[in-house]
């Protein structure tokens, strides 16, 4: 595993951490997350881009998660701490996408593409 797919694993794993503290009970944990691209914004070295897709199993699950505005929050208190790629004192914007990609825990193709 290169350090790039290392930072893009430790980050996936804080925003799906995140995800899932803000909904609580709401949410099972069928919640994969992958990091799409990170890099520096254009103009500011200091400022770092972070794209990214939670995946559910469900359409049904997709509103409890949106509907509740909790990444977001959530991730503002809970990845400053992350060991990242960024240098350190730098900041960074997060564009979440959340997808349904059904049964994915269950489909050995699926598991693939999400990095399991």
């Amino acid at each position: 595993m290169s350090s790039d797919e290392a930072i893009d694993s430790q980050i996936a794993e804080l925003i799906r951490e995140a995800a899932l503290a803000g909904v609580r009970d709401e949410l099972p944990h069928s919640i994969a997350v992958t990091v799409e691209e990170m890099h520096p914004r254009a103009g500011r070295e200091d400022l770092i881009e972070i794209f990214a897709t939670l995946h559910l199993e469900r359409s049904s699950q997709k509103p409890i998660l949106l509907g509740t505005a909790v990444v977001a929050c959530a991730m503002s208190a809970s990845l400053p701490g992350a060991a990242s790629k960024p240098p350190a004192g730098s900041a960074s914007t997060w564009t979440l996408h959340v997808a349904v990609m059904g049964e994915w825990q269950r489909d050995p193709k699926k598991l693939d593409r999400l990095g399991f």
